[in-house]
């Protein structure tokens, strides 16, 4: 719910006129979907990374009897600190181009977009990440330059919308409702969930749940590098 692939703003063409949503709405929507739409009544396991992971937790908060087990990757059970700040400013920047006009936009407001993109793409990785892949100044440019060519490709309303639908993401105190065998994995150079301040808090407050860490240079995209874990995973499913 809110990505071009499904119902959003840009593909509803409702745009400012699209319902506000949640972390909670999303996994709502996916409920009645696997329920009654599909006719199943119980799953094996959920499993997302990132805001992926947020819905997982949500699913087992919500649902907790709907599946055997969750493995929530690269996550928490809140957004707060350092990555509420950049969601919020990247908000802040696209809001603020003159050609947004409050959502009611003719051409999508560029300026906002693209600096809001770099700003993103500078805090996704491992400071490791870009002195390795960056060897020269000129290349990191280059890649910024990208990164403004990939937001061209974007919604304004989309990113706001799915930005303020993590924002107000917080089950802090509703995660003893998880009953669901847990596997947490997350990735110990991930500068937006970085294992001390959210794999291990959330691994100590879900009842039983295994905890797995491993390291990538990718930072937060180490999501991708998850046959890391294929092991530990293997294991906790058997």
């Amino acid at each position: 719910m809110g990505s071009p692939e499904s119902s959003s703003p840009s593909t509803s063409r409702l745009g400012p006129e699209f319902p506000k949503y949640t972390i909670e709405d999303m996994v709502h929507a996916q409920y009645i979907l696997v329920s009654e739409g599909l006719g199943i009544r119980h799953l094996k396991g959920v499993i997302g990374a990132s805001m992926g992971g947020f819905q997982t937790l949500m699913w087992a908060v919500n649902y907790p009897d709907s599946m055997d087990f969750i493995i929530p990757i690269a996550t928490s059970f809140e957004e707060r600190g350092r990555m509420f700040g950049i969601y919020s400013l990247m908000n802040k920047m696209i809001e603020g181009d003159s050609d947004y006009n409050h959502g009611n936009y003719i051409k999508q407001p560029k300026r906002g977009m693209e600096n809001a993109f770099i700003m993103a793409f500078l805090w996704t990785f491992s400071p490791q990440y870009y002195k390795k892949e960056f060897t020269e100044d000129e290349e990191l440019i280059e890649a910024l330059e990208d990164i403004k060519l990939e937001s061209s490709k974007k919604d304004a309303n989309d990113i706001i919308w799915r930005n303020k639908a993590g924002l107000s993401y917080n089950i802090k105190d509703s995660l003893s409702k998880i009953k669901a065998r847990t596997l947490i994995i997350g990735v110990r150079d991930d500068p937006l969930f970085p294992p001390e301040t959210d794999t291990l808090p959330l691994a100590k407050a879900i009842n039983r749940a295994k905890v797995f860490i491993y390291d990538s240079i990718l930072g937060h995209l180490g999501i991708n590098e998850i046959k890391k874990a294929e092991n530990v995973i293997n294991d906790f499913l058997k």
